[in-house]
C-alpha cells in the first residue's frame, strides 16, 4: 500500500496518510507539507486546531469518501474511510491544498492560536498549493473505487480458499 500511496500522492500533488481505527498512521505519510509539520511539532496547534473539530464537510461520496474544508486553516482534504467485512481498518487521508490564499491577517490569527511564529507559519504556507475542491475530491473519489476494488478482490480470494477447503473435505470423504 506504501507505494500506492506515494503514487497517488505523486499523482495528485498533496500529502496523503493512513490511519488506523486508533488515528496513528499504518504507514510513513506521503508528501508531509512543512506546514502540517509544522502544526503537528506545536503541543498548541494539535491542541487548538484538532482535524475533525473546525471542519466544514462539502461532499459525500457513495463509497463513504469525504471531502473537507478545515475552517481554522482553509486546507482541503479528503477522508476515505475502509471497512473489511463491516470492521473499520484504516481511513486513507489526503489534503495539503488551500481552499484559497491566506490573508495576512488569517496567519498572524492562526500563528498567534497555534502558538507559532507567523514569519515560519508564513513560509510553510508558501509553499502549500492552492487547489480546488474538485480536484481533492476526485482524488478521495480515485482512492476510495481502488480500496474497494482491493477489498472486493481479498473477500473474493478469500471465499475461494474457503471453497477449496471444503472440496478438498469432500474429495477425503469421497475417496
Amino acid at each position: 500500500w506504501e507505494t500506492i500511496q506515494e503514487q497517488f500522492a505523486d499523482a495528485f500533488r498533496m500529502e496523503i496518510h493512513t490511519l488506523g481505527p486508533d488515528g496513528e498512521d499504518l504507514c510513513a505519510p506521503s508528501r508531509v507539507s512543512a506546514f502540517r509539520r509544522l502544526l503537528d511539532n506545536s503541543p498548541l496547534g494539535r491542541d487548538r486546531i484538532p482535524d475533525g473539530r473546525l471542519d466544514v464537510v462539502r461532499r459525500t461520496g457513495r463509497h463513504g469518501e469525504v471531502l473537507v474544508e478545515e475552517t481554522a486553516t482553509g486546507r482541503l482534504r479528503f477522508n476515505v474511510p475502509l471497512f473489511f467485512r463491516g470492521e473499520h481498518l484504516a481511513t486513507v487521508s489526503g489534503g495539503g491544498l488551500l481552499a484559497r490564499p491566506m490573508s495576512g491577517t488569517q496567519l498572524e490569527s492562526l500563528a498567534a492560536s497555534a502558538g507559532l511564529d507567523a514569519a515560519e507559519l508564513r513560509r510553510a504556507v508558501a509553499e502549500l498549493n492552492v487547489g480546488d475542491r474538485d480536484t481533492c475530491y476526485a482524488a478521495g473519489q480515485a482512492i476510495a473505487s481502488l480500496l474497494v476494488q482491493l477489498v472486493a478482490a481479498v473477500e473474493h480470494r478469500l471465499e475461494a480458499e474457503l471453497q477449496a477447503r471444503r472440496v478438498q473435505v469432500l474429495a477425503r470423504v469421497g475417496q
